[in-house]
């Protein structure tokens, strides 16, 4: 059974044992340690890496959201989970906004302790991995645009031309989406004047400039006999980049 890792930070001695108590009475349960310093918890949660942390936003030397901010700058923060007395609703908000993952009001019932930490330990690593997944998909996407841009750049298009930035576009969507091609003004014109706030017509007639700007640059000599369509064209990059179509 994996063991979920917990810390605690909190002046409040009676509180912090009572806490750690409940807590070691469940197999899935280690407590790594507790402090009564803000700036002591820090350090500790930095280098031991708990999975939770329970802490107040009262502590000496480094107040509660100090502690909950250096501790979600770390690359894997914990799950912060913030046990308190004090409420204020401009801290209440500046904890959730820095990352807090719960709030539990003292006096904590201390039955509830070890579903809070157990559930927010599992949420928090949930919207982690969520969060890595679409950090990874901006990635993938921004890499597949600029291939998709030098690709355009290296046949002609100039790239100061707006229809260079359509045909980018235009070019991603028809790999992800093959059946665009079908219809260019019902389908792909139509897609891209969306997701750029125009109008197909505008990104017909600008594509159209950019695709006739290639073909008088001379980079398409013996590879297209005339100046090509744009349906041509944009299947002619398609064919001649490596990037998987639906």
């Amino acid at each position: 059974m994996e063991k979920l890792k917990v810390f605690i930070a909190d002046s409040d001695d009676h509180f912090s044992e009572l806490a750690g108590h409940t807590l070691l009475r469940f197999p899935d349960m280690e407590i790594l340690g507790r402090e009564r310093s803000g700036r002591d918890a820090l350090r500790r949660i930095r280098a031991e890496r708990p999975d939770a942390v329970l802490f107040d936003l009262i502590l000496p030397e480094l107040d509660g959201l100090s502690l909950l901010r250096g501790a979600m700058e770390q690359p894997s923060p914990p799950a912060m989970i913030c046990c308190t007395r004090f409420y204020s609703d401009v801290a209440l908000e500046a904890a959730r906004t820095y990352g807090a993952c719960y709030l539990l009001f003292k006096p904590v019932d201390m039955q509830a302790l070890h579903p809070a930490v157990v559930d927010c330990t599992r949420m928090h690593r949930k919207l982690r991995r969520f969060d890595h997944l679409a950090q990874e998909d901006d990635a993938f996407g921004d890499q597949q645009l600029a291939h998709i841009h030098n690709q355009l750049v290296s046949l002609g298009v100039p790239s100061k031309l707006i229809g260079c930035g359509y045909l980018t576009e235009g070019v991603r969507l028809a790999a992800s989406d093959f059946s665009l091609m079908r219809n260019l003004s019902k389908g792909l014109y139509l897609e891209i004047s969306r997701s750029m706030n125009t109008t197909p017509a505008r990104v017909e007639r600008c594509i159209r400039n950019a695709i006739s700007a290639a073909y008088q640059s001379g980079r398409l000599e013996g590879r297209m006999l005339a100046c090509p369509s744009n349906k041509e064209f944009i299947n002619y990059v398609l064919r001649t980049l490596d990037i998987p179509i639906h």
